[in-house]
């Protein structure tokens, strides 16, 4: 096992290098004037000179991309154009307000999602399994962004039971319930469905007929043997899941003015601010890699016959 997460940890660096490549020269193809884009675009030629100097945008492509990963190696993402402030540091803020938003995000789709995918897999075929799975659907086919503005008009315009937007740390939970729920839904839309195609998967298993004709308890079946047989795609979904959140949720923070990632890279986009966004997109692939290594970990512990040497 500790092979293996060595051996893990190695591609992980081969993959995030590879993203840093592609992205830096994508950001780079941009037939766009970064030094314009840092001083406005009013500045004068003296002043886009000096600017270009001083960031090194005057340098070689090739130049620039080593100093980018020099300053990679001390955890060093540069300068925001746009704030003029480090990227790392910036990131280090919005980090805990994301985690906050992304954790009550993971909680209620959890909540919502498998007691539903428990209870249609037992009752497949029935007419309320027929409606919890086209109202599923309906969830998943449904933009983030519709379903927020609809929360926002109704329990915070109409209602006024919760704040319109904003943030406000724990314990005032006020502020990420509609912003977590707006996610939540599409997401445990997807949970419902994952989990009941995989119980109806594993109950038709030859060690669930034996424990059916044993005579067990059907809460002990469906729990013991069946729900946990079939956790292992919920896992995999969790961990992407789980990874794309902490990356940050672009439209969801911009609904709500929630100040994470998401909101980070919502307003580092227009005016192409490069160090924000290459710092955001390696931040979420780094996430979303580590996760799915947790994740291929927590495979073994589910499943004992899973080893990996």
């Amino acid at each position: 096992m500790v092979n293996y997460i060595i051996r893990r940890l190695g591609w992980v660096v081969v993959t995030l290098l590879g993203i840093v490549l592609i992205n830096f020269f994508v950001m780079h193809m941009l037939p766009i004037n970064y030094a314009k884009v840092i001083a406005g675009t009013h500045a004068s030629a003296v002043t886009l000179k000096e600017i270009a100097a001083n960031y090194g945008l005057d340098k070689p492509l090739w130049y620039q991309l080593l100093l980018y990963l020099r300053q990679l190696t001390g955890l060093n993402l540069g300068y925001s154009y746009q704030l003029h402030l480090p990227v790392t540091a910036m990131l280090a803020t919005a980090l805990p307000k994301t985690l906050y938003l992304a954790v009550v995000a993971v909680i209620f789709e959890l909540i919502i999602g498998i007691p539903l995918g428990i209870w249609t897999s037992r009752h497949a075929g029935g007419l309320m399994d027929s409606i919890v799975i086209a109202a599923s659907l309906v969830g998943v086919s449904l933009p983030t962004f519709a379903v927020g503005s609809l929360l926002l008009y109704i329990f915070a315009f109409r209602l006024d039971w919760l704040p319109l937007g904003g943030y406000a740390p724990f314990p005032h939970i006020g502020f990420v319930v509609l912003p977590a729920l707006s996610y939540a839904i599409t997401g445990a839309a997807y949970y419902t469905r994952l989990l009941r195609t995989s119980m109806l998967e594993v109950g038709d298993a030859d060690y669930v007929r034996t424990a059916w004709a044993k005579g067990l308890s059907g809460n002990r079946v469906v729990m013991r043997h069946v729900f946990r047989n079939a956790l292992v795609p919920i896992v995999t979904f969790f961990g992407l899941d789980f990874g794309g959140l902490l990356g940050g949720l672009l439209v969801t923070e911009a609904i709500f003015d929630w100040p994470g990632i998401g909101a980070m890279t919502y307003h580092a986009i227009p005016v192409v601010d490069v160090p924000t966004i290459l710092g955001v997109v390696l931040f979420a692939s780094f996430a979303i890699v580590m996760m799915n290594l947790i994740v291929d970990v927590f495979y073994a512990v589910l499943d004992p016959r899973i080893t990996y040497s």
